[in-house]
């Protein structure tokens, strides 16, 4: 008697690159069912949203350092023979003028046929999710996953990998820092009004959440105690990167790293208490974000007082790892992967 024998499909190289308010994103990974196994991770700071307003341009030089960081990350999955690269664009890109986005299209456009996505805070929310709940030990857990980029912060609620309830809010790092007036080193008043403000959003999504039935109906034995707090992006990686003492970029180091209340409170204090030059002393904090690491801290430790959360658990996946999961390989002329201008554009 003959037995079926299942073939498992080969892993496929995919690639998917996040362009965001603050920093841009690479991962190049082996993709097979629902497991993704990094090749190349990398994440370089060009600060998009440096200055921008509603429906206004980007700073040139920003715009200049993305696309050089774009087609140094395009080259590389040339390189590792990938599957034409996803490029999709958040907070920055949502908020930009049409002229600023053609500006970044364009030159992509004509040199390797690739266009940007822009995609909406709910899409983002659905890919950060998928990514982040890979994870066996997330699989089964209800969560609160937050994620504070540059322009602005998600908070998704989920279960088993389905999005039940997310929302993006303007309070981003760099938004923040760009908001609040802020000495060096800062004082006790400007810490307490950009913290006082971000608690008081905190506050109305924690509302919003203990009204939200669909919550409720999703998760029948819901309560805040019951959530897992997640960390993904920088500002959460920068924090565990501190409390780790970590010299440079360790996903296998970073990746399950819990916080407690305590540590964030710590760390908080420590950087709010010091000089722009003493914080890139700190090990474990990019010179580069020695700036943001102020707000960004602020939005974790706002989210920790006001839903009472003992610890943090920090993850290094995110919307890149969402973004190859969803992607279903197909020739390089399909517009699933390369999408038009005007299609990205509307």
């Amino acid at each position: 008697m003959s037995a079926r024998t299942h073939i498992r499909k080969p892993p496929e190289k995919r690639a998917a690159i996040d362009i965001g308010s603050n920093s841009v994103k690479l991962l190049i990974a082996r993709v097979r069912d629902k497991n993704v196994s990094p090749i190349v991770e990398k994440s370089t700071q060009t600060r998009l949203n440096k200055g921008l307003r509603e429906g206004g341009d980007f700073d040139t030089a920003s715009v200049r350092s993305t696309l050089r960081v774009l087609r140094g990350y395009i080259e590389l999955c040339i390189q590792h023979q990938t599957l034409p690269p996803l490029l999709f664009a958040t907070s920055a890109a949502r908020n930009a003028s049409l002229k600023s986005l053609q500006n970044l299209l364009q030159p992509l456009w004509k040199e390797f046929g690739l266009s940007i996505q822009v995609i909406s805070p709910l899409q983002e929310a659905k890919w950060a999710l998928r990514g982040v709940c890979v994870e066996r030990d997330l699989q089964d857990t209800p969560v609160l996953l937050t994620d504070v980029g540059g322009g602005s912060a998600q908070f998704i609620i989920g279960k088993k990998g389905k999005l039940i309830w997310s929302r993006s809010r303007p309070l981003g790092a760099v938004h923040l820092l760009e908001s609040f007036s802020v000495s060096d080193p800062p004082t006790f008043t400007e810490k307490s009004a950009l913290l006082a403000h971000v608690r008081k959003v905190i506050s109305e999504l924690r509302s919003e959440i203990e009204a939200d039935e669909a919550i409720k109906k999703a998760i029948p034995d819901f309560s805040f105690e019951s959530l897992r707090w997640i960390g993904s992006g920088g500002a959460a990686t920068i924090l565990a990167s501190m409390h780790l003492g970590l010299s440079r970029f360790n996903s296998a180091k970073l990746e399950g790293c819990c916080l407690s209340s305590a540590d964030i409170q710590k760390w908080a204090d420590r950087i709010w208490s010091l000089t722009l030059v003493d914080r890139k002393l700190l090990p474990g904090l990019p010179s580069g974000r020695a700036d943001i690491t102020l707000s960004g801290a602020a939005v974790y430790l706002a989210v920790m007082q006001v839903f009472a959360f003992s610890g943090l658990t920090i993850t290094t996946r995110g919307g890149c790892h969402g973004a190859v999961l969803s992607s279903t390989p197909v020739d390089a002329a399909d517009k699933g992967w390369l999408v038009s201008e005007e299609r990205a554009l509307n």
